[in-house]
């Protein structure tokens, strides 16, 4: 008997896959071996989620999400390592983690043309599973990542997971985390996020279009287009303008591609019932984003 047979012999369980196109455990079975992994690490949680599995060549698992049938157990099937012996490739081994539930992915995207985006529109972008870590925790209500909890979450290889995406683990009554950034470990989608929802809102955007002479009350008037846009809206910092402007200032934090136009100084920002005038301007080129400051 060759090393490949012998090997194959071990692998008892029946492992069944999932068809993410049906939503449902449709996939082909195979056959496996599990095996714990990171059984001494010092954090309770990582043990206890992490996994191996061995399988034929032949018996390579085509989903990123896969089922142990005698149990019931879910994991997330991870970076494929071979091992091989005399240059024959025998063996398939897998990292897996398990989910602590199911989750959905929720993207807001404009439904209006590039120039003029429109409001933001929550969509279901796929339903998955998920694991998620809470790595620190702070009573600083001056850093809103520490005070609303730092966590990492892990989901399956095929997650459409990234920046500014919200996840919500555990169903329709499950806990909501807006990802700050996504990257990639071991094969797993894996995002750094923050336990609270999108604050993103929907505001109108006043943009400055020019002048207009009126008539009969000799006045030249301010022309506006009103644009629906969806961004964040906080307070201004002391240092970010000085003076008793402060009080009465918001700072307005969109992507580029929400608003469609470069903002302007003169344009307005419709808030809360008041029209707020634009003194400042800022780009992020890294995230193409625009840090706009204006006051009423």
């Amino acid at each position: 008997m060759d090393l490949f047979q012998a090997a194959k012999r071990f692998d008892l369980l029946t492992v069944e896959q999932f068809d993410f196109a049906s939503n449902s455990w449709t996939g082909p079975r195979i056959k496996a071996q599990l095996k714990r992994g990171d059984q001494f690490l010092s954090i309770y949680h990582r043990p206890t989620r992490k996994r191996m599995l061995f399988t034929s060549p032949d018996q390579a698992p085509s989903s990123p999400v896969i089922r142990i049938k005698r149990t019931g157990e879910i994991f997330m099937v991870g970076a494929l390592q071979e091992d091989a012996h005399a240059d024959v490739h025998y063996r398939n081994i897998y990292a897996l983690t398990k989910p602590h539930a199911r989750a959905t992915i929720i993207r807001k995207i404009p439904q209006g043309p590039a120039d003029n985006p429109g409001w933001a529109v929550p969509v279901v972008v796929q339903k998955t599973w998920a694991d998620v870590e809470l790595r620190s925790l702070s009573e600083d209500e001056d850093k809103s990542v520490y005070h609303h909890g730092h966590v990492v979450i892990t989901t399956p290889s095929n997650s459409p997971l990234q920046p500014h995406d919200t996840i919500v683990i555990g169903g329709l009554l499950g806990q909501e985390y807006y990802v700050l950034e996504r990257y990639v470990d071991s094969s797993l989608v894996n995002a750094r996020a923050v336990a609270r929802g999108d604050e993103r809102i929907d505001i109108v955007y006043r943009q400055h279009t020019g002048e207009t002479y009126d008539p009969a009350s000799g006045m030249v008037l301010q022309s506006y287009t009103n644009r629906n846009v969806t961004a964040r809206i906080s307070p201004v910092a002391e240092e970010e303008l000085k003076g008793d402007i402060v009080r009465d200032s918001i700072k307005m934090m969109v992507a580029a591609s929400f608003i469609g136009i470069r903002p302007r100084i003169n344009d307005k920002i419709t808030y809360q019932g008041h029209d707020y005038k634009v003194v400042k301007i800022d780009h992020n080129a890294l995230e193409d984003e625009y840090y706009v400051w204006a006051n009423y």
